[in-house]
């Protein structure tokens, strides 16, 4: 077990007062099987009129905020602290598994499951030339058997070895086009790659992003260039964030 505390800032500053309109926050983690949320703590400056939680169709646990109309500022701070605790240990997982009309590569849903999955079946960028269709079959088309699982797999294992990781702080992603082109990107354009190739196929996919702690005991090669104890999040547009065991 460890109790990990989380600490993610953002801050805008503007070079003349600005009003804010309404801003809706993602910050609140799910528990699962293995992680409870103790606590969670929201920070803003200027203080909201109003806060408010809402759950999204995915259950997602949504904060939204709102200052008032006449209200001017030249700085906006906000400051998300969460207590949790992990539990590694304890019951094994189940393997994972899929429904039987599942288990073979490409897979279809069922009817009932169509209007909530169609849209994310869709393709979302552009691939004129049908590039990442033709990567995506390549991989597909060395996998024996077609199970599904060793398929995803396959795909993952095809990324990481055919790709190169570079750092790269600009918002937003590239297209799998370009992913494929440069032979190069981010964790986040690795993903959007493996979704619209599977996407290519009919099966539906989705982004889903959080934090990811990486202790320095573990790997003491990187206790130098670290503060013990501590990793830091890459920062995303103007935020930033640190997660800390809480000893």
């Amino acid at each position: 077990m460890a109790k990990i505390g989380i600490v993610h800032t953002t801050e805008y500053t503007y070079r003349n007062p600005v009003g804010l309109l309404r801003h809706k926050l993602m910050v609140r983690p799910d528990e699962s099987h293995d992680l409870r949320l103790h606590s969670a703590m929201l920070k803003v400056e200027p203080e909201p009129n109003a806060i408010y939680w809402k759950h999204d169709v995915f259950n997602n646990s949504i904060c939204y905020l709102e200052w008032p109309e006449a209200l001017r500022t030249e700085r906006l701070s906000i400051v998300s602290t969460l207590d949790m605790t992990h539990h590694p240990d304890g019951q094994p997982l189940p393997v994972y598994s899929l429904d039987a009309t599942a288990e073979q590569f490409p897979c279809s849903y069922a009817a009932h499951e169509i209007p909530d999955l169609a849209r994310l079946a869709e393709r979302q960028m552009p691939d004129p030339d049908r590039k990442v269709d033709a990567w995506a079959r390549r991989v597909v088309s060395e996998v024996e058997g077609k199970q599904t699982l060793r398929v995803l797999e396959a795909m993952t294992h095809a990324i990481k070895q055919e790709f190169n990781y570079r750092a790269r702080y600009e918002e937003g992603t590239q297209t799998a086009a370009q992913t494929l082109a440069l032979g190069s990107g981010t964790c986040r354009d690795f993903a959007v790659l493996m979704m619209e190739a599977l996407r290519s196929f009919g099966l539906a996919t989705r982004f889903v992003t959080g934090y990811l702690y990486d202790d320095p005991r573990a790997r003491p090669w990187a206790a130098a260039a670290r503060t013990p104890g501590a990793a830091s999040i890459c920062p995303v547009q103007a935020g930033s964030s640190t997660i800390r065991p809480m000893v």
